[in-house]
């Protein structure tokens, strides 16, 4: 996808992209998340709860899918604000 990021004009918003495709940026995300263990996922996440679903209702499918997107097809960040890291 060779979209460009909506957002860079929202100053609330940063530019994900900075020109770069939507599919670069997201296999970038994935090496550097392999390279440096990156733990941003619901399994990984002290807002679990034991069904698996999250204690602030986040739409944890987003989190779920594979392969995992960082960026939406908008120029979005799809990260979860609610994460914070089990200790495990």
């Amino acid at each position: 996808m060779t979209r460009r990021s909506r957002r860079s004009g929202d100053p609330f918003q940063p530019d994900l992209l900075q020109g770069k495709p939507i599919d670069a940026v997201n296999a970038a995300f994935l090496v550097d998340a392999e390279r440096w263990r990156l733990q941003f996922r619901c399994e990984d996440c002290a807002n679990r709860r034991a069904d698996g679903s999250c204690l602030y209702a986040w739409p944890n499918a987003v989190m779920r899918a594979e392969p995992f997107a960082a960026v939406s097809d908008d120029g979005a960040a799809l990260f979860c604000r609610a994460f914070e890291p089990d200790g495990s």
